[in-house]
């Protein structure tokens, strides 16, 4: 194997699929090379989450073990996503004095990164109800006295400094059984990450979230949502519906299995009625020896694109009671294995009235191409944020609490 100057190790846990990625980077080129992967169906998961931890536990295991056999190293900790619906995002807003009034410089003062640190911890100390945990402090902008849109305050002098910040908490009992079943594995927690903000990091470039972009990750059980504007997280919030409904759609109105239905969606499905026929057939068996039937590909684009055009609205009607459908200036980027389906983009560009494209992962250099799928954006985000915390000693079970409420100025650092 060649030498590289750091190998980290993300995992993706969703309903789904587990997906392990192992990557080196290069010492000379910081070039980010990936040397193994993993892809297993996940198990003991649901909704985001643990229901049986043993079962958990072995799915991860056998997950990781493919991406290390291939890659001939094992990571001792692991960046992990994070989702479901015990995911709440929320702003907040802190102020600290600079100076006491009085002294000599007429309490004006000059913003050192103790003021910074000062301020986020302000910002963050509303009271959380019980059981839950701050995943990411994310600062979206400052304020000195009266001058507002600040990124960056240290080193400007002032009286008065104010942080408003975009906060993403979670279920405490969610990341401490998450936590267990990774060290049952024998793998380690570096740090966890909400699932759209990893696949932002891989997909996302520079100049849209900058203009305004939002980023929709459709999962089996979930859709998960943030938005950036101006550089800034502006909204993020987790949909407890995913892709997975239409099979289960598909597979009550049809009377078949959900594998039966899930396959029918995948190979012969779309949810952009404009493209589909009604006189194109596929044939159904039947279950429990029942007669075999023929199903019209515009009959099945109708169920599909029923539940689908629910989701996007309903994830439209979230932006626009936050305030923030303004900011998809340059579109909407989806990724996630629901990103996969048929006709998405025409429906979405109806539903959003804006540019869409689906998201492929970027910035990890891979021989065999088997990134270039919109359900890996969360796994190769996970690396490459992985990277910047490489140093961390892991979560232990019993400092999940201190360690997921440090402020991480996550945007800052990975972006």
């Amino acid at each position: 194997m060649a030498q590289y100057k750091s190998i980290v190790m993300g995992v993706d846990v969703g309903s789904s699929e587990i997906c392990a990625l192992i990557a080196g980077q290069h010492p000379e080129t910081n070039e980010i090379s990936l040397l193994g992967m993993g892809v297993k169906p996940s198990a003991g998961l649901r909704r985001g989450l643990v229901v049986d931890i043993d079962t958990m536990s072995h799915a991860i295991g056998e997950t990781i073990d493919l991406a290390v056999k291939e890659a001939g190293t094992h990571p001792d900790r692991a960046c992990v996503s994070i989702t479901g619906e015990h995911i709440v995002s929320l702003n907040s807003t802190g102020v600290v004095g600079i100076s006491k009034r009085g002294n000599a410089n007429n309490g004006v003062g000059e913003i050192t990164e103790d003021h910074r640190a000062q301020v986020l911890e302000a910002a963050k100390a509303m009271k959380l109800p019980e059981g839950r945990e701050i995943i990411h402090t994310i600062p979206q902008q400052f304020a000195v006295d009266e001058e507002h849109g600040i990124l960056n305050p240290l080193g400007m002098t002032g009286r008065r400094l104010e942080a408003q910040i975009h906060l993403i908490t979670g279920s405490q009992s969610a990341l401490r059984n998450l936590v267990h079943a990774f060290t049952w594995s024998g793998t380690k927690v570096q740090q966890f990450i909400f699932s759209a903000l990893a696949s932002a990091r891989a997909t996302l470039s520079k100049d849209e979230r900058n203009i305004g972009v939002g980023l929709l990750d459709i999962g089996r059980d979930s859709t998960t949502c943030i938005v950036f504007s101006e550089y800034d997280v502006q909204h993020s919030n987790v949909l407890s519906i995913g892709s997975g409904a239409v099979s289960n759609d598909i597979a009550q109105l049809l009377r078949i299995t959900y594998d039966q239905a899930d396959e029918l969606k995948t190979k012969y499905g779309t949810c952009w009625l404009p493209t589909s026929v009604a006189d194109k057939l596929f044939e159904v068996k039947g279950v429990g020896g029942r007669p075999d039937e023929n199903i019209s590909e515009i009959k099945l684009a109708e169920f599909i694109e029923a539940r689908m055009d629910e989701i996007l609205n309903l994830e439209r009607d979230r932006m626009r009671k936050s305030g923030v459908l303004k900011h998809l200036r340059s579109g909407i980027v989806i990724t996630g294995g629901g990103a996969r389906l048929r006709g998405l983009l025409p429906l979405a560009e109806k539903i959003f009235e804006v540019p869409v494209r689906i998201g492929t992962p970027r910035g990890i250099s891979d021989q065999q191409n088997r990134l270039q799928d919109s359900a890996y954006c969360t796994a190769a985000g996970l690396v490459l944020s992985s990277f910047e915390e490489s140093g961390n000693e892991g979560w232990d079970r019993r400092q999940v609490g201190k360690l997921l409420s440090r402020v991480k100025d996550f945007f800052k650092d990975n972006f």
